[in-house]
């Protein structure tokens, strides 16, 4: 829906995409009828190459769908691709009013936001209640429950059980859906048995290699396990697929941000939040790599947005920003932690373990750290590559917690520092 009511011509739709391309339509409605508009345009001189509209009546969306699906990319092929032959989709419920259920919950787990991905869980959950067999609905239940820990301050362990439910329920339904190999893989990773998370991401791009979010993630816990050559080439089939997602491009800036490319980092985390402003991780990862580069100035203005986002009371950020003009980003960071006393849910624990560390405040940093591990909080997982924690790796503590973890088998060499 991003270009719906755009003023943007062809030619930079096209360009945004990176396609020869577009498939131009629209769908009016009249009583029980429905007419569907649809043409196909060359990017390169705006003209049309081929043009058509469809009238049903609406009784049956999924065959009113899938029959004009069907026209459409035949009429696609005889253009573009004259040897292709079309496969055979069958819908994935026969309740119209569940697969809306899952679009909403699409289109709301896609936000990012706390309050987004809880009214994406009511759809999913409406959807499966729709339709109890229903295998795509519950893997975008078990997805909006798997993502929500990065957005929320918890309770974790009861977030991570609905997760695995409904992935588990998805697989068991239909173990030839990509999404649900994806859904379940996202269960192993934050049990941390990678291993198998891996299996299932493989198996889920071997399913489906259009599947955006299964490359998206799996290039993520590839960055985790500091494989970022071969994570580089998972992000970068993310965004080719979906290039307008936030999340795509937040994930591949964390994932630079780990392999120390900071100037990728940035690129990536900027353009998601040129997509969306209200995204906080990808403010907190532009935090990170500004640091990494040497840039406090930059690396103090990202943070204090990143708290303002998660709406931090505006007297801290202010204090914040007063201690780093006269003493420092070391003192305004400890100055602000140390101001919020033991209370762990702003900035969060693993962010206040990440930046004792880079503060080289050891104690404090193993402190944090542990409580983040208590509590399952997802980032707290990157500790092993993430280069806050640099400071960390030569204390015997940090290969106990690493062990607990079960990432003692993670590369610590730290990668060179790269544009």
């Amino acid at each position: 829906m991003q270009y719906k009511n755009t003023v943007k011509t062809i030619e930079e739709i096209g360009r945004e995409l990176g396609v020869a391309y577009v498939v131009e339509g629209g769908v009016r409605r009249s009583g029980n009828s429905v007419r569907i508009n649809v043409q196909l345009i060359q990017v390169s001189d705006q003209t049309q190459l081929w043009g058509d509209s469809y009238t049903r009546e609406l009784s049956d969306v999924f065959a009113i769908q899938a029959e004009v699906a069907e026209a459409v990319a035949k009429s696609l092929a005889v253009e573009l691709l004259p040897q292709h032959e079309l496969a055979q989709v069958e819908p994935p419920t026969a309740s119209s009013a569940a697969h809306n259920a899952y679009l909403l919950g699409r289109h709301y787990w896609a936000k990012r936001t706390p309050k987004a991905l809880y009214t994406a869980i009511e759809h999913f959950e409406r959807a499966v209640m729709l339709d109890p067999n229903y295998a795509l609905a519950y893997s975008g239940l078990a997805n909006a429950w798997g993502v929500l820990p990065w957005y929320v301050p918890g309770p974790y362990n009861q977030i991570y059980a609905e997760a695995k439910r409904a992935a588990e329920r998805a697989l068991a339904l239909d173990d030839s859906l990509a999404e649900a190999h994806v859904a379940m893989a996202g269960v192993y990773e934050v049990r941390r048995d990678l291993k198998s998370a891996e299996s299932h991401y493989r198996n889920a791009v071997a399913l489906d290699p259009n599947n955006a979010t299964a490359h998206q993630w799996y290039g993520y816990i590839l960055s985790l396990q500091g494989r970022h050559g071969a994570a580089v080439k998972e992000f970068e089939s993310a965004i080719t697929l979906d290039p307008l997602s936030p999340v795509m491009h937040e994930d591949y800036g964390f994932g630079m941000l780990l392999a120390r490319r900071f100037d990728k980092a940035i690129e990536q985390n900027k353009k998601a939040l040129e997509l969306e402003p209200e995204f906080f991780n990808a403010a907190r990862w532009l935090m990170w790599a500004s640091i990494g580069k040497g840039d406090h100035d930059a690396a103090a203005a990202w943070f204090e947005r990143y708290l303002r986002l998660i709406h931090h009371p505006m007297d801290a950020v202010t204090t914040f920003r007063r201690t780093y003009e006269v003493s420092g980003l070391r003192a305004g960071f400890v100055g602000l932690l140390d101001s919020q006393g033991s209370t762990e849910d702003v900035p969060g624990p693993a962010m206040r373990a990440a930046i004792y560390a880079w503060c080289n405040e050891k104690d404090r940093a193993f402190e944090w750290l542990e409580r983040a591990f208590e509590r399952q909080v997802p980032v707290v997982f990157s500790v092993a590559s993430h280069p806050a924690f640099d400071n960390l790796h030569d204390d015997p503590r940090f290969d106990d917690l690493l062990r607990k973890m079960g990432l003692d088998q993670v590369d610590l060499s730290v990668p060179p520092t790269t544009p």
